[in-house]
Parts: C-alpha cells; sequence; structure tokens
C-alpha cells in the first residue's frame, strides 16, 4: 500500500533521475555529476540570496589578521542557524576565490581553484567556489558544537570564522533560492490506477518563482509532497515531523537522495482535508533540533467550486459568545483566507468584522468578534454573499491596562499582568484578563453595572481597585472604551460605604465611562 511505503518505488531512487531532470528544467538548480549547485535561473549563483547573507559576515568571528566568513545553511540562509554534518552550506567572505570554479568529479574535491575549506581542520568538499561565495559540504562526523572554518585561497588569503553544528538541522530549498517563499517541491499524485503524476509546486513569471496552484483531483487520487531539504539525514525517521498549515504530520520516507551529496527528501502524504486551503505554510521539525525555515505552496479550488456562489448551512454554536471561536458550514468559501469577508451585522445596525482563524471549500473558522451583536453573520466572497441568523450572548468586554512611560518619552497602554475583572461585589462573575490585555463577562444582567478590576497583590500599582460603570443591552456584546486605561493619577480616594451607590463618590469622567477609585481593600 503506498499509504505505508511497502512497496513504495518512488520512495528514492526513482527521484533521483527526477530531480536532476525536471529541477534543472525549472531553472532551481544545476546537477554536475550528481552534484548539487545552488543556482538561480540566470547564473550560477542566486545574488539576491548571496547579498541577503553575505551581510552575515559583518558579524561573523574571526582570527585577528584574518578576514570573516559566515557559514549558513545552502537552503534556508538563516542566520546563527545551526547546520548538521553532511549538509549543503555556503560561506561568504571576500576573497575566497581567485575566480569561480564548479566541481565536476565525485567524489566532490577538496580543493577547487587553489582555494580550500577547513572545518575543524578537516577538508571539507566543495561544491564551487567563487571570490565572494563558496558551497561545501560539512563534512561527515563533524561534533556537534561550535567548529572552526577556516578558507584559505590560492593566493595565499585566510578567511576564518564558526559555526554551530547540530546532528539534525532540516533545512528546506525555496524555488527561489531565498530560504522562504515557494518550495522546491513536487506534488505526487496516485490515481487509481496507480499511475503516477509528478506535478511542480513552483512556476517561473519571467522575473522569480511564484507557487502553482493545484487541485486534489478525484476521490480516489492519493497525494504526497516530495520535499528536498538538506540536513535531515541523521535524524531517526520517527523524530521527523513535516507542520503543514500548522498540523504535525510524521512523514513515509526520509533520507538521502541517492547519489546526489548532502541532499535529502522527505516524503509526507497530503490529507484531502486541505482541499481548497489556499497557500499553506509548511516547515519540517525534527527531535532536539530547531524547526526548518518555512516554505509555501498553494492548493486552488476547481474552476466548479470557484465559480460556485457563497453558501451558508450552518453555525457550530448559537448562541455565541464574544472571543470565542465559530466553525461555519457551507460552501463556496475562496481558498485564499484573504479573498473571505465575514461579519455580523447586528440588529441595531451595528457591524462587526471577525478575524477568520482558518478555511477549507466547505468551512470556516472564525473568532467571534468583540462588540458583536445578535442578527445576521455574513460571508463575503467578491460579489457573491450569504447570510444566517446569529445570537449572541450578553456580556462586557473591553482591555484593562495601564499607561507606562517608554524610552522614547512616549506613554504606551500595557496590559497588566495578573488582573482579574468581575461584576462588583459578585466574586462568582470573576474572570482572568487575557494576555492582550482583553475580558468577557458573560451573561451580566440588563442595565447599570459597574465592573471592578482587581489589581494584582503586591503589583505595587499607585491606586486601588477602579470601577466602571457600563450600560448593558441584552443579545449583545457591550464594550468598553479601548482607552479605558488605568492611568496614574494621583491623589487619596475618598471613602465610601458598600454597594454601587459608591461609584458616584470619587470619579474621573473619560471618555465616555467613569473611572472611580474605591478605598484600598475592598
Amino acid at each position: 500500500m503506498l499509504w505505508n511505503c511497502v512497496p513504495c518505488p518512488w520512495r528514492q531512487s526513482s527521484l533521483t533521475t527526477l530531480f536532476s531532470r525536471r529541477l534543472f528544467r525549472l531553472g532551481l538548480a544545476v546537477m554536475v555529476l550528481g552534484s548539487l549547485i545552488m543556482a538561480g535561473p540566470t547564473g550560477w549563483i542566486s545574488f539576491a540570496a548571496s547579498w541577503q547573507a553575505y551581510s552575515l559576515m559583518l558579524s561573523a568571528p574571526v582570527v585577528q589578521g584574518n578576514s570573516p566568513v559566515a557559514t549558513v545553511s545552502a537552503a534556508s540562509y538563516a542566520k546563527d542557524a545551526a547546520v548538521a554534518p553532511e549538509s549543503i552550506v555556503a560561506g561568504f567572505g571576500t576573497g575566497l576565490a581567485t575566480r569561480l570554479e564548479v566541481a565536476t568529479t565525485q567524489p566532490l574535491p577538496t580543493t577547487l581553484a587553489g582555494t580550500t575549506v577547513r572545518v575543524n581542520g578537516e577538508a571539507a568538499p566543495l561544491f564551487f567556489v567563487s571570490p565572494l561565495q563558496i558551497n561545501y559540504l560539512i563534512p561527515a562526523g563533524t561534533p556537534a558544537g561550535a567548529a572552526s572554518v577556516t578558507v584559505t585561497a590560492s593566493d595565499g588569503k585566510v578567511s576564518t570564522g564558526t559555526v554551530q553544528i547540530a546532528q539534525a538541522a532540516p533545512a528546506l530549498f525555496a524555488a527561489n533560492s531565498t530560504g522562504s517563499g515557494p518550495l522546491a517541491a513536487q506534488l505526487l499524485r496516485v490515481k487509481a490506477n496507480n499511475q503516477q503524476i509528478y506535478e511542480p509546486l513552483a512556476q517561473y513569471d519571467g522575473t522569480k518563482f511564484i507557487t502553482k496552484p493545484f487541485d486534489l483531483g478525484a476521490e480516489s487520487d492519493q497525494l504526497f509532497l516530495v520535499l528536498y531539504l538538506t540536513g535531515v539525514r541523521q535524524a531517526a525517521t520517527s523524530s521527523v515531523r513535516v507542520s503543514i498549515g500548522g498540523v504535525e504530520y510524521a512523514p513515509l520516507f526520509v533520507g538521502p537522495v541517492g547519489s546526489l551529496v548532502g541532499l535529502d527528501q522527505i516524503n509526507v502524504a497530503l490529507p484531502r482535508s486541505f482541499g481548497g486551503r489556499g497557500r499553506i505554510q509548511l516547515l519540517v521539525k525534527a527531535a532536539g533540533a530547531a524547526g526548518s525555515n518555512s516554505g509555501e505552496f498553494e492548493i486552488g479550488l476547481s474552476a466548479a467550486a470557484s465559480a460556485a456562489p457563497v453558501q451558508i448551512t450552518s453555525l457550530s454554536g448559537s448562541p455565541v459568545l464574544v472571543g470565542e471561536g465559530l466553525e461555519i458550514s457551507g460552501s463556496g468559501f475562496a481558498a485564499n483566507p484573504r479573498e473571505n469577508t465575514v461579519q455580523v451585522v447586528a440588529d441595531d445596525g451595528v457591524t462587526t468584522k471577525a478575524d477568520l482563524l482558518s478555511v477549507s471549500s466547505d468551512r470556516l473558522r472564525i473568532r467571534v468578534p468583540f462588540g458583536a451583536g445578535t442578527g445576521q453573520i455574513k460571508v463575503s466572497r467578491g460579489q457573491s454573499e450569504a447570510s444566517l441568523a446569529i445570537a449572541v450572548r450578553t456580556s462586557v468586554s473591553g482591555f484593562i491596562e495601564e499607561s507606562k512611560a517608554q524610552p522614547d518619552g512616549s506613554q504606551k497602554p500595557v496590559p497588566i499582568p495578573g488582573a482579574r475583572v468581575r461584576l462588583y461585589n459578585q466574586p462568582a462573575t470573576e474572570q482572568a484578563v487575557n494576555a492582550d490585555g482583553s475580558f468577557v463577562i458573560p451573561d451580566p444582567p440588563v442595565g447599570l453595572a459597574f465592573v471592578e478590576v482587581v489589581l494584582p497583590a503586591g503589583g505595587g500599582l499607585p491606586f486601588p481597585n477602579p470601577i466602571y460603570k457600563q450600560e448593558v443591552k441584552a443579545g449583545r456584546d457591550n464594550q468598553l472604551p479601548r482607552s479605558a486605561e488605568l492611568a496614574r493619577i494621583g491623589g487619596a480616594a475618598s471613602p465610601g460605604s458598600d454597594g454601587a451607590e459608591a461609584a458616584e463618590r470619587s470619579s474621573v469622567l473619560t471618555e465616555g465611562f467613569t473611572l472611580t477609585y474605591f478605598p484600598a481593600g475592598r
């Protein structure tokens, strides 16, 4: 069974020839006797990536009297990231070689154009050398930890630096050789009759590579992503995970690509639940290693689906509470999340826009927006839109913040760690303030309410618990103004008695709400 990868004729050997043939045609890489030389579509070196990484050498450690050389993964170009033994790396500096020369033999040479690279004193195999960039292989067996890198050019110039070594350090190749954007990868489609079709995930638009959308095809099609990377072959397959759209999946295969030096491959099944999701971010994780750089691919809608009108069939819950997640079922939703707009249009005319958390062709997941009221939930895609009745629970919400001076002299509202809120004298209604300073008190009584902010004990804030006055309307979220920050206002509070009437004792009127100071300990 292909799902279990037993047997998997496409697992490795058949991809060796395929990789050199297909990616050469795409302009993603140049194969020289099985060696991988990274290049852009117009030359041996992707100068956008080279100059981006070249700036790293400015902070590279250097031995007195020598020039610096900065080493990064030739796939991710990530600054200060570890690289693995037998992974492909790029060194950047000046005067690294007296001319450009490319390896034409295998095993790879350790001298090109008279230039050598030594890692912890061991000669490194070289893909190519040039005055500003060298691509080489971290020698097998290089121990974990900081490793010294010494580049000696034919004219005697020495460049030195260090690079951090880890047993596994996955780094994905990107189509534009920049370490991000469209993946240098393929989709393998296995038809019901076992026919295997390879489809590129990137296409060249004349100036750069962009994602090439694909659809899931027939329900009987099995889909696999074939990823190309470096630095993962030393990791145990069981410890590797591929994160697709934030969900982790176990790969079917992890390992070297035949005789292609330093190049690794991962095969992972693509669940059909991703249909119509648009652009999806992907990265690779391995136990004990930092996650790889992220790349993207794109799943489009079929022509029939993209032309279908938006429809809403059901909601996952009703009534809903603001700030919580809600799933909208239906059809005709756009694959690209940015092309969907979700609004709650309350019966009183107030319209609020929802944050979109995830999308598929038949489901949208949103966060119910603060300030929403009972009415209609509306989903729009271009000129097509649909609505469905929605009930919103009565609530009071807002942000509890204090104003803090910034280094530039300005004031900035910031959340108060450990703060809690409740209806005055009603401990059962107490709610923790979220990390962003927001809060929601569900199901308060309709009418005039007093919201008490319970300040953290020993927090050192120069005021007692403040009270906000808010008119509560049924069937909607009643928001305190965002400007309701706890300003550092001096002066003693007036003594008061129990009850909400104390809210009238000592107050400061600020933009539509009353901030009242009660005696400490109340």
